[in-house]
């Protein structure tokens, strides 16, 4: 998909690693025992990556960020998100992060912040990292 132009984001890094294989197997067990509830946040989820792809097409960038965030409420349910990524999200998004949300399998790794602009990317970065996380500076489109 392309978009109007790039866009400065910021990546937050745990230190944290986790196994997609225990991860994916957390989420089938949970969606065992909780079929309405995990599936009504699938549809959400997929409700969430097409509104987002329209508004990335728009460059609706603060509509982009509130789905973000709102995808990371998402992963926070079905329990794929840790202590480490929602202090990444929370940071991002007090530093004036557009949104924020996990990427990868979660329960460690990265977050990803959307930050158009040179100063507000290393506004938020500065604010993770001042928190002892390291991050990465860089563009998307």
């Amino acid at each position: 998909m392309k978009i109007k132009k790039p866009v400065e984001i910021v990546l937050g890094n745990t230190g944290k690693t986790s196994l997609t294989k225990e991860v994916v197997e957390d989420v089938r067990k949970l969606k065992a025992e909780k079929p309405d509830e995990i599936n009504a946040v699938f549809e959400e989820y997929s409700r969430l990556a097409e509104d987002a792809k329209k508004a990335f097409q728009n460059f609706d960038l603060q509509k982009v960020g509130a789905l973000m965030t709102r995808n990371h409420g998402l992963l926070q349910k079905i329990n794929v998100s840790c202590k480490e990524l929602d202090e990444l999200v929370e940071t991002s998004l007090k530093a004036g992060a557009f949104g924020a949300k996990l990427t990868g399998t979660g329960r460690g790794g990265l977050m990803i912040a959307l930050t158009p602009g040179k100063e507000l990317q290393e506004k938020v970065a500065k604010a993770i990292e001042a928190k002892g996380f390291e991050t990465t500076k860089t563009m998307i489109g």
